[in-house]
């Protein structure tokens, strides 16, 4: 019975393990011209944004230039969604040889945020997008959130904490995307536990559950159908049960 030649199997295998070193070695000794060649250097980042939103494009500088191929893509979109919080960066690619392109998003400013004696404008994503001012900011709705009122100052970029910020997130676009609710606009909305009061300009407040937005818009889409004026008329329509509890206005007396 033939023994096995294990001290020639062991220097084939050192000469194949050498043999990988060696092309390894010179497959770096390649590349690495190419990661400093002039053709691949980035000296700037351009930003795109989409054709609806119509924002001519802007670039920034690179100092220095860098290999296209070294770039850190999530550490470029850490920085300009620093510098504009405004917008989302929705992606960061390389273009060879040369070309970095951001394609940037505007976000939608839904509401503003009070805290304190600030008013703060605020994203769909619950991001403050600009610095709060003591005067509340026109055409946005005012949003009152329980237990955030201690707080005086929220910095830009920052995003909302608290539980029912989704439901009136949820609220906000689909009135955002209607304009008015049956031609009343929205003055403030609020959390109390699990209800949101929005408040319109009629001084009508319409109440809903945080967990159950969309029967209570429906509930009062079947309403202002059956009975228009009732937003002028009602001191506050509460949504959150089977039939809609409604309190009527107190009468205006007629001054002699």
């Amino acid at each position: 019975m033939k023994k096995k030649d294990s001290s020639g199997r062991s220097a084939l295998f050192s000469v194949s393990l050498l043999s990988g070193a060696v092309v390894i070695l010179a497959v770096k000794g390649m590349i690495q011209p190419i990661f400093s060649s002039p053709l691949f250097q980035v000296g700037e980042i351009q930003m795109e944004w989409p054709v609806p939103q119509n924002v001519p494009p802007q670039r920034y500088k690179l100092t220095p230039a860098t290999s296209i191929f070294r770039i850190d893509l999530n550490a470029i979109a850490r920085v300009l969604q620093e510098r504009h919080p405004m917008a989302e960066v929705e992606e960061v690619r390389r273009v060879l040889p040369d070309r970095l392109v951001a394609v940037m998003r505007l976000r939608k400013v839904l509401a503003q945020f009070r805290a304190g004696s600030g008013y703060y404008p605020i994203s769909e994503e619950g991001t403050i997008v600009a610095p709060g001012q003591t005067a509340p900011w026109p055409h946005l709705p005012i949003l009152l959130l329980e237990g955030m009122a201690g707080r005086n100052r929220y910095p830009v970029g920052e995003r909302i904490q608290h539980p029912a910020f989704w439901g009136i997130a949820e609220l906000l676009v689909t009135i955002h995307r209607q304009g008015r609710i049956a031609g009343h606009k929205v003055n403030s909305i609020r959390n109390q536990g699990q209800a949101l009061v929005v408040t319109l300009d009629s001084g009508v407040e319409i109440r809903f559950w945080v967990n159950r937005l969309a029967a209570g818009w429906q509930r009062l889409a079947d309403l202002v159908s059956q009975k228009r004026g009732i937003l002028d008329e009602a001191r506050y329509i509460d949504l959150r049960y089977g039939d809609p509890v409604i309190a009527a206005a107190a009468k205006k007396t007629k001054q002699p």
